[in-house]
């Protein structure tokens, strides 16, 4: 390990934690989305971070914001966005263009729990001919789609409180759609989309007067492709497993010029690489049973970001040790990608 000078001494901890698989945020980046909000945002954020190498950030929009912060729908140590369903509040996200139904292949995935038997809207098109492209009806609350103009059913009812994992694929080269909804391949058919550049809305109907999502909303991927029904039910399994990080911090996380701050992290066992930045480099050898932690004083506020590699990809998540000025609210920043860095 090159160790900076800024590092004074390294601590270690033993303690075990569980085995883990690759994490689902991991599976998702491997098939290479356009966008993809985790929505693990913390209250008072007003963009929900784009965590595909893309940069496409959407924003929160309405009269209150959706709540963030609630518990997430898989087992990362992550959280979601919770709707209200409310018709003052209008709460909803708005991404930027990110593809034309009418000139693509796509994929649109999300993980939701509805707490409704209303009409909702997961993700709906904006612009003259966008459509909602993935809802829960109010009829028997069956999850469907009204690509070009005319309902798509998946043939499945959204169970009120549950979670689901639903996928609305598109291939271009056949003009042929399917639904998956936890996984299974449930309905498909044929259609000509309609031409529409504009951004999605997630949570609310485009005219932003019904539809209006009762639940939570998580993990919500947009694809130029059409991810294959075995990527899909890959992602489904990810959904139970643990992340690569379980944590990485500092304390304290403010400190005064020549003072030191600790970095602490935790890690799933199967992590074959660990590094932090700040010319730190290699710190799986300083790590037992998973546990490790590293004493700095840097002389300048900075950041620090630890890298786990396993042979199915890379989680990254980082912290700042500020020096000489008040910490600013913490701002979590964790993402997985595989076989590379973003």
């Amino acid at each position: 390990m090159k160790v900076p000078n800024s590092c004074q001494s390294l601590l270690l901890l033993l303690a075990p934690i569980a085995a883990s698989a690759a994490p689902y945020s991991v599976e998702v980046l491997a098939d290479n989305p356009v966008a993809f909000y985790r929505l693990s945002e913390t209250s008072g954020a007003t963009v929900a971070l784009d965590s595909s190498p893309n940069g496409n950030h959407a924003t929160f929009v309405g009269t209150a914001f959706p709540t963030l912060g609630v518990t997430g729908l898989t087992e990362e140590a992550d959280t979601a966005a919770e709707f209200s369903g409310s018709s003052t509040s209008k709460s909803r996200i708005l991404t930027p263009p990110l593809f034309n139904p009418a000139l693509t292949s796509f994929t649109i995935e999300a993980l939701f729990k509805t707490d409704a038997t209303s009409q909702q809207a997961v993700v709906q098109q904006d612009g003259g001919k966008g459509r909602t492209l993935f809802f829960i009806s109010s009829s028997n609350n069956d999850i469907r789609s009204f690509l070009g103009g005319a309902t798509r059913s998946s043939g499945t009812s959204a169970v009120v409180e549950k979670v689901h994992h639903g996928a609305l694929v598109y291939d271009d080269s056949t003009n042929k759609w399917t639904w998956y909804i936890d996984g299974v391949a449930t309905a498909s058919g044929t259609v000509n989309p309609e031409s529409s550049n504009g951004g999605f809305f997630i949570g609310i109907h485009k005219n932003l007067n019904g539809n209006y999502f009762d639940g939570t909303i998580d993990e919500v991927a947009f694809y130029t492709h059409a991810v294959p029904a075995s990527r899909i039910a890959e992602h489904v399994a990810a959904m139970e497993t643990s992340p690569l990080l379980n944590s990485f911090t500092g304390a304290p996380v403010s400190i005064a010029s020549g003072d030191s701050a600790t970095l602490s992290w935790d890690i799933a066992p199967e992590v074959t690489a660990l590094s932090i930045s700040q010319d730190i480099g290699d710190v799986l050898p300083f790590t037992t049973n998973g546990i490790g932690n590293l004493r700095v004083s840097p002389v300048v506020t900075t950041a620090y970001t630890l890298s786990a590699t396993t042979p199915s990809g890379t989680a990254t998540e980082s912290v700042t040790i500020y020096v000489d000025e008040p910490a600013a609210r913490p701002q979590r920043n964790r993402d997985g990608q595989r076989n590379g860095h973003r």
